[in-house]
């Protein structure tokens, strides 16, 4: 029997985000969560993750009908998100890849006219989009430096 597996759910409904992160501009949030896999190590791990989040509250913006796929199979990712929520539409594919220490990221899709005002992240008016589809695939080996800032020193 193998002991590294795993399984579960988390449903949401109206959960008050804001009592837990009280920094950001989150409010409450109504959502499903599904992880099932295999292996806790990066490069035997096998796990796909669902998510579906019917209300999320962000900066007095309600978000709508969002979800997220996702599967790891050893090292390599792939994913989908697809936003039907009227001022922020979009449907992306992502991807990734790690082999010895060797980094393929991938993003593809359509965004849709997302409009900064409505979803209160400008104060004026702006809306942005990428109305054909598109697709970038980088590759090469990619590095994150962490540097505590100054003022915490």
């Amino acid at each position: 029997m193998n002991r590294e597996t795993y399984n579960g759910e988390l449903t949401l409904s109206r959960f008050p985000l804001d009592r837990f992160l009280t920094v950001d501009s989150l409010g409450s949030a109504s959502a499903n969560f599904r992880l099932e896999g295999r292996y806790f190590s990066w490069p035997q791990a096998k796990t796909s993750v669902n998510a579906g989040i019917r209300q999320l509250f962000y900066k007095e913006h309600e978000y709508k009908d969002i979800t997220l796929q996702a599967t790891l199979d050893k090292t390599h990712l792939r994913g989908t998100m697809v936003s039907k929520d009227p001022d922020a539409p979009l449907d992306l594919v992502f991807r990734g890849d790690s082999l010895q220490q060797q980094y393929q990221v991938g993003l593809g899709g359509y965004i849709g006219k997302v409009d900064l005002q409505a979803l209160h992240l400008m104060q004026e008016p702006l809306t942005m989009g990428a109305e054909s589809r598109f697709a970038r695939f980088y590759r090469g080996t990619f590095r994150l430096c962490f540097k505590k800032p100054a003022s915490i020193a």
